[in-house]
C-alpha cells in the first residue's frame, strides 16, 4: 500500500539540523507524495516528528521546513498519501542544513 512507505537517511555523524528542503517527484511521474512526514532521532530507536504537511505536485518547488536545531543521526520521511497512483509514493530529493 502507498501509506506510510518510509525513507530513512543514515548519516555518518550526528550533526544539528534546523532546515529540511523537500522536492516531490515529477508531476507525470507515479512515485508523487502529496502528504508528508519528517522524524529525526540519534539512535534509530526513538524518532520526533519536526515537520509535516503537503508537497506541491511537481518536480520544481521545493518545500522548505526550518525547524528547532536538532541534534540527528537519522532522518526518516515517510509518505502519508498519493499523487497519482495508488501505490507509490516518492521523493526526488531531500537536503538537510
Amino acid at each position: 500500500p502507498p501509506i506510510r512507505q518510509s525513507i530513512t537517511v543514515y548519516l555518518p555523524h550526528t550533526y544539528e539540523i534546523s532546515s529540511i528542503e523537500m522536492l516531490n517527484g515529477s508531476y507525470s511521474s507515479v512515485y508523487g507524495t502529496k502528504d508528508y512526514k519528517v522524524e529525526l532521532s540519534t539512535d534509530d530507536l526513538n524518532y520526533t516528528q519536526v515537520s509535516n504537511g503537503p508537497l506541491p505536485d511537481d518536480s520544481t518547488t521545493w518545500t522548505q521546513d526550518n525547524i528547532t536545531p536538532t541534534p540527528t543521526r537519522y532522518i526518516k520521511f515517510t509518505g502519508i498519501n498519493v499523487r497519482h497512483s495508488d501505490y507509490t509514493v516518492g521523493l526526488k530529493e531531500i537536503e538537510l542544513y
